[in-house]
């Protein structure tokens, strides 16, 4: 179809502040290292004091985000990129 190379609207506004906007297979969160990352953050989130008052929780958020180390994300988005290249040679390969 005419609109096949048409890009969202979240997608032109994020090109247009100058950022790189780059969609990754819905669903596939072995793709998505921004996942790996999540479930961390959860996993911290979870240790966090029980409350109720909205000031709290998005503190106690913002703090579980902040004890991911940053060696520990690289880590995920390292194995990330690995197994996509791995399903590109695979690909690849059965293509072959």
């Amino acid at each position: 179809p005419y609109f096949i190379n048409q890009k969202s609207a979240l997608e032109e506004l994020i090109l247009s502040c100058g950022h790189i906007c780059d969609f990754y297979p819905k669903f596939h969160c072995e793709l998505n290292f921004i996942e790996q990352y999540w479930g961390a953050a959860k996993l911290c989130y979870q240790a966090s004091p029980h409350t109720k008052n909205i000031d709290e929780i998005e503190a106690n958020v913002l703090a579980s985000l902040d004890n991911v180390p940053l060696v520990q994300i690289r880590h995920y988005a390292n194995r990330s990129a690995k197994f996509m290249d791995t399903y590109i040679k695979v690909l690849i390969g059965a293509q072959a």
